[in-house]
């Protein structure tokens, strides 16, 4: 018995990911604290009173991370093994843990930091707006 996965189960497990990823963040970005977006005081008065913002965060940034991880094993599905497409799949691959990095940043500036500051307004150096 062949303890590899056949690649079209391997595919679907990718497109499971990829749509499940995706519908996640749908679902989650529901809950997502909104406003006028230039209106700053008026937003940053409904991200203080929202008390699920982190986790909506969280939520935000797992469901990105499934999502990519259906992206990431797009490269070990198609399993080329040489020329241009080996590495055009590489640093594709490579991509996609830099983006999963990188939006975990904006998650822990948007869902952290931009929360504290909106509820303690009068200790940022840039509050009152303008100033």
């Amino acid at each position: 018995m062949e303890n590899r996965v056949s690649a079209q189960a391997a595919m679907r497990i990718s497109a499971a990911l990829l749509l499940a990823g995706q519908l996640l963040y749908i679902v989650i970005t529901q809950f997502h604290a909104d406003g006028v977006a230039n209106n700053h005081p008026s937003v940053f008065a409904e991200y203080a009173g929202s008390e699920i913002w982190t986790a909506v965060h969280i939520g935000q940034f797992v469901a990105t991370a499934i999502l990519l991880a259906g992206l990431f094993a797009v490269f070990f599905v198609l399993d080329v093994e040489d020329g241009p497409a080996m590495w055009t799949g590489r640093f594709a691959a490579a991509l996609t843990a830099v983006t999963l990095a990188l939006y975990g940043l904006v998650m822990a500036v948007d869902g952290v930091a931009l929360s504290t500051a909106s509820r303690e307004p009068t200790t940022s150096p840039l509050w009152p707006p303008g100033s």
